[in-house]
């Protein structure tokens, strides 16, 4: 896959979990280039505990200040959960004072100070609720990569807080792991957004799109600027799985990393696609 690497500590974990070569390459073909032989076997090792699938993005390895570490999505983490057979739900997040979403929206403020979830679970016959905070000053990763932070500052601080509920609810199932919008603030702010969250934000499922930009990964063409995936992205579900389609979507990255690099204005990007 390009990537050489001494592996026997991986190799093992992932023998251990009926995984062979093939798919032990592929884990590392989508691993950073960084990641140690020790983090590439705990991510194999998280990976099979949770049951997520790393080549279907539900579980990824992202390097974040210097070292690797693993996380999902939000939705990754409520699959683990539903999986132990105790989890019933959670609350709608309160933000502040406890207001609703309406209720904060009403207030005109920019953006929340805390941000409250509670997850209801089943234990020992009874319904048993873990609540958490996130507080905004924890985690908001500033300007450089917290575009969807400004855009969406309620969903992203709920989903924090709806994390460290579900961490309290089910440390077993879930320590170790962490979302990505938790980890933000933890790196260095160059690289760290991670292209699988961004998809699954703006609600891109293409997986032709996903392999095609993995391609382009392993191609060291850049283009995991959020800011420039929301502004080109919006035609990636439509892109047929075709050779086509395959030009087109090549094309779209590559006029998104210009962009990223400062070369071309997004304007004038979306004028090059003819968009």
């Amino acid at each position: 896959m390009g990537i050489t690497r001494n592996v026997p500590l991986s190799k093992a974990i992932a023998a251990k979990y009926g995984h062979d070569e093939e798919y032990l390459a592929l884990v590392l073909s989508v691993a950073p280039n960084e990641a140690s032989d020790s983090e590439i076997a705990n991510f194999l090792y998280q990976a099979a505990r949770t049951g997520l699938d790393p080549m279907a993005r539900q579980i990824y390895l992202v390097k974040r200040g210097g070292s690797c570490t693993v996380q999902t999505g939000i939705d990754g983490y409520r699959l683990v959960a539903d999986r132990t057979g105790q989890y019933i739900g959670s609350s709608d997040p309160l933000y502040d004072e406890g207001l609703t979403q309406y209720e904060w929206l009403k207030t005109g403020r920019e953006v929340p100070m805390t941000a409250t979830i509670t997850i209801s679970k089943a234990v020992a016959g009874t319904i048993g609720q873990f609540t958490a905070s996130a507080a905004w000053d924890s985690y908001y990763p500033g300007k450089t990569v917290g575009y969807m932070w400004t855009k969406l500052p309620l969903l992203m601080l709920g989903k924090v807080a709806e994390a460290l509920a579900l961490r309290k609810a089910f440390p077993a199932a879930l320590s170790g792991i962490y979302i990505s919008e938790e980890m933000m603030q933890a790196g260095d702010g160059k690289g760290d957004v991670v292209e699988g969250d961004v998809l699954e934000e703006l609600g891109i499922k293409n997986e032709h799109a996903i392999k095609v930009l993995d391609k382009l990964k392993a191609a060291d063409i850049e283009a995991d600027d959020h800011r420039i995936v929301e502004y080109l992205g919006s035609t990636i579900n439509d892109v047929p799985a075709t050779a086509e389609g395959s030009d087109l979507l090549k094309e779209i990255w590559k006029a998104a990393s210009q962009v990223v690099a400062g070369k071309v204005s997004a304007d004038d990007a979306l004028d090059s696609l003819g968009k």
